[in-house]
């Protein structure tokens, strides 16, 4: 942790943070703040600074890579600094402003290897922060036929625009909650005037230290088109097969009345000839007269 005035000059300093910014015990009292920083990273932050001055117990956060030993030691000791930055000016206690250092080098090392990543990925990548779009990898641009930089400009009338309105309650409600990870699909008018089966997953993610939401996307309209010819291939599979059993079924209906017609015309003269034997009477004779 470190003390300052309001014209950033330092004033107590714990051991920790001078080790931070590489210097020796006592080194840095009197030295401004800008002097342990980049100078690249202290233009950015010194709007936030002056809002802070200018607002009684103000709170500001934001991150700045170090100038070891005032700009006389090794570069290769830079470290990146997550500084939390406190207006006490009007605390009798304090009558200064609090900066609370966090090394943050390693976290910011993985988290540039990381972007370094999903920029190259082949599947679209964006990232969701503040209401608004502010990461996006060039294979989402690819994928839905436009730039990254209109991608990011695009407000959510902009986006719902190209959604398929029967996706869109869907969409919205994927947004809502920023606790919630999950996955959905939705139809999204392409490029190419051709609508595309996006499929998409979304999880919790940090961004600049705020809350965010990473989400990637998938075509899989491949193969939704595949799973339907499929299904058109089995209902005619299976409309083929009711039909050849009805087919089947009424070959094997004729087959049994012809055999049961057939088997009526045999019994017939055996009944008939019973029935003559029964009653007395012998069969007609022809008589011949000489």
């Amino acid at each position: 942790m470190v003390v300052v005035d309001r014209n950033a000059v330092v004033q107590p300093a714990s051991p920790a943070a001078t080790r931070l910014v590489a210097t020796g015990s006592g080194e840095a009292v009197g030295h401004q703040l800008h002097e342990f920083v980049e100078l690249d990273d202290f233009l950015t932050a010194r709007q936030q600074w002056e809002e802070v001055l200018s607002k009684p117990e103000a709170v500001t956060r934001l991150q700045l890579r170090t100038r070891p030993g005032l700009g006389l030691g090794d570069p290769a000791e830079s470290r990146v600094l997550d500084i939390t930055i406190a207006n006490r000016l009007d605390y009798p206690a304090v009558l200064g402003i609090i900066v609370r250092l966090r090394d943050v080098t390693d976290l910011t090392r993985a988290e540039t290897n990381y972007q370094a990543l999903i920029e190259y990925s082949l599947q679209g990548i964006s990232v969701f922060c503040d209401d608004r779009v502010i990461y996006t990898n060039e294979a989402l641009a690819q994928l839905f036929g436009t730039t990254q930089e209109n991608l990011r400009k695009s407000g959510d009338a902009d986006t719902m625009a190209f959604i398929h309105r029967d996706d869109r309650d869907q969409v919205r409600q994927a947004f809502e909650d920023f606790e919630l990870d999950g996955s959905g699909e939705m139809r999204f008018l392409g490029g190419d005037g051709k609508w595309r089966w996006i499929q998409m997953r979304w999880a919790r993610a940090s961004w600049e230290g705020r809350p965010a939401r990473q989400i990637a996307y998938t075509d899989v309209t491949a193969q939704k088109e595949l799973g339907s010819q499929h299904r058109r291939e089995n209902e005619r599979l299976g409309a083929a097969i009711a039909e050849r059993t009805r087919e089947l079924e009424m070959s094997q209906q004729s087959l049994r009345d012809h055999e049961r017609l057939a088997s009526v015309g045999t019994l017939a003269p055996a009944s008939l000839t019973r029935s003559t034997i029964r009653s007395g009477r012998s069969s007609p004779r022809w008589i011949s007269r000489s």
